[in-house]
């Protein structure tokens, strides 16, 4: 169900198909809380905006119709994102279908650099962590001092609330990543794992196999 500024808006819209878009592409899978959609999928957006008389059947005509969306506030892109480019793949947020949820407005709205006394939204942190599909979603005051000192070294970049708790998740996300993948080095033929355990390679346990069979003939 709209809401009364996403109706509002949509009437000021100019083009039908960008209508079309946003009632049928984009909103029906967006996030009811956190107002981002689905990864745009062109062809999918395509087949369901084209007619007879206007066909679709390009990325860059689908970014056309968001024009017009965004001319109205009815989507958002991140700092990052370019209309001018593709954005396949890539998620778009549309701030007027929580327009009653007055913390997630402001998460949207206000940009900043980070700072010291950054922490990131719990709430939005849980969404976006199931989200992006990371399962542990807890976090220490080290992983954010982590996470301040890294961007303190970039002051230019300013975020909101929103992206910056975003980033904050894929961060955590790619670290859960590597700490599940185990660490090891070579030495000779052996792979040596971080707890200083030897792993034979397959090459070595081969040639024990032979060794072995030699030995007891």
């Amino acid at each position: 169900m709209l809401t009364d500024a996403e109706y509002a808006a949509l009437l000021e819209v100019e083009s039908n198909a960008a209508r079309s878009l946003y009632v049928l592409g984009l909103r029906p899978n967006a996030h009811a809380v956190t107002g981002a959609t689905q990864p745009i999928h062109y062809p999918s957006l395509c087949k369901i905006v084209s007619t007879k008389d206007e066909p679709f059947t390009q990325g860059r005509q689908i970014n056309r119709l968001l024009k017009h969306l965004l001319k109205q506030g009815l989507v958002k892109l991140g700092l990052e994102q370019n209309i001018e480019h593709t954005l396949r793949d890539q998620r778009i947020v549309l701030p007027m279908m929580i327009v009653a949820n007055e913390p997630y407005i402001e998460l949207h709205t206000k940009r900043f650099g980070i700072h010291m006394q950054w922490t990131p939204d719990e709430r939005l942190f849980s969404e976006l962590a199931q989200l992006v599909g990371l399962l542990d979603k807890q976090y220490t005051q080290e992983d954010i001092g982590d996470f301040i000192s890294y961007w303190m070294g970039r002051p230019d970049k300013q975020f909101s609330q929103f992206q910056w708790t975003q980033k904050f998740v894929l961060q955590r996300k790619t670290k859960m990543g590597q700490q599940a993948q185990p660490t090891t080095h070579t030495v000779g033929y052996q792979s040596v794992s971080q707890d200083g355990k030897i792993q034979i390679d397959d090459k070595t346990k081969a040639f024990i196999e032979r060794y072995k069979d030699k030995s007891n003939k």
